[in-house]
């Protein structure tokens, strides 16, 4: 078999070389229009490829970079009817945090975009790029000398680190779990609707094959995670457990500390606002009645 390849590809570079000087056999004719086929093929894609990742990469760029200004990009705005101006409760956690340190930022929507790191959202300040919503606000307190939690007492700190992790490490996964696999059909039907309409209007019937890909995903994240390998009944068991633990230390301060917003406040809004304000019939508007933090001003996008 080696000794017929190495034949067929000698004998046609020396048809190749002595173009014009020997008659081609039939075969040997087909077969280099089947080379130059996929070599035209190969280098049409290649083109392709590259014009598709470059537009990638620039979409949404501004023109002109104003200094010092906090460029985020997130997915487009959701729809009103959908209840929360993003599905994302990154982008929210970080916009919140924006806002209430007063740092002058500007949302700019991107479809195909992503990080250096393959993340969404993402934000540009001056010549830097930054990723991961967290690593993002350390890097911004340390930059604008913003610090919210910078009265608290050290104990308070250590409580403010714990609900932080416990949202995004424990009840995130538990509405993840809640769009993702109970009721994928209902979640998806509403996050469609919301799309814009115009250039992002192509992706929506994409969105129908996309569909069983994402959820096959997200199960093998919550196997891996641990919480799939749960009923049900246990998931919303802890989400139940989550939001008590929650609700019982806020009490009646207006935010969770206190009497003023601290960090650990964008993180409750981020993740709170997913099941509370969105417009699905979820269970984890019922298991435990809970009040948001005062947030009525952040549910609109910044004008």
């Amino acid at each position: 078999m080696s000794e017929r390849i190495s034949h067929f590809f000698h004998s046609h570079w020396y048809f190749v070389t002595h173009l014009g000087k020997v008659p081609l056999p039939d075969d040997h004719v087909v077969g280099l229009e089947i080379m130059v086929a996929l070599g035209v093929t190969a280098c049409a894609g290649y083109y392709c490829y590259n014009r598709f990742k470059k537009s990638c990469e620039n979409e949404g760029t501004p023109k002109e970079l104003v200094r010092d200004r906090v460029y985020l990009f997130s997915f487009p705005r959701s729809a009103e009817k959908v209840g929360v101006i993003s599905l994302s409760p990154f982008t929210l956690k970080l916009e919140a945090w924006l806002r209430m340190a007063k740092i002058d930022y500007e949302y700019i929507s991107v479809m195909r975009r992503r990080s250096k790191r393959g993340q969404v959202p993402f934000v540009q300040l001056n010549d830097c790029e930054l990723s991961d919503s967290s690593m993002i606000i350390t890097e911004l307190e340390r930059y604008f000398k913003r610090n919210l939690d910078e009265n608290l007492p050290l104990a308070d700190k250590g409580v403010a680190r714990a609900f932080e992790q416990m949202v995004e490490e424990s009840f995130k996964w538990t509405y993840g779990f809640q769009r993702y696999v109970e009721d994928m059909d209902g979640f998806w039907a509403l996050m469609s609707s919301s799309l814009p309409k115009g250039p992002y209007g192509i992706f929506t019937p994409g969105l129908k094959l996309l569909k069983g890909v994402v959820r096959r995903k997200v199960q093998k994240m919550l196997m891996c995670q641990g919480y799939g390998r749960n009923t049900s009944a246990e998931i919303f068991q802890i989400a139940q457990d989550d939001l008590r633990a929650i609700s019982s230390y806020l009490e009646d301060k207006p935010y969770l500390m206190g009497p003023k917003p601290t960090k650990v406040d964008a993180w409750m809004f981020g993740h709170l606002s997913q099941v509370i304000y969105i417009n699905l019939d979820n269970p984890h508007k019922k298991i435990h009645p809970i009040r948001m933090p005062q947030s009525d001003r952040l549910r609109k996008p910044n004008s």
